[in-house]
């Protein structure tokens, strides 16, 4: 079973990977920096193996070569 997280600030990141494995051992969890890379995640990972999905709120604008994405 997984915990699929889409969480775009590094420091949240962080955070969340001090305290969800202790938290929640029994579980694997996988971070997703942008909404198209979580959403390809779900669509290859059966829905019985998706434990808790946790979605960002504040999403920041990325920038790619000069370029927002």
């Amino acid at each position: 079973m997984q915990i699929l997280i889409l969480e775009d600030n590094v420091e949240h990141r962080a955070a969340m990977l001090k305290h969800v494995p202790v938290s929640l051992p029994m579980f694997g969890v996988s971070f997703f920096e942008t909404s198209d890379s979580f959403i390809s995640a779900l669509t290859l990972v059966a829905s019985v193996e998706i434990a808790l999905i946790l979605l960002d709120n504040d999403f920041e604008p990325i920038v790619r070569d000069g370029q927002h994405c």
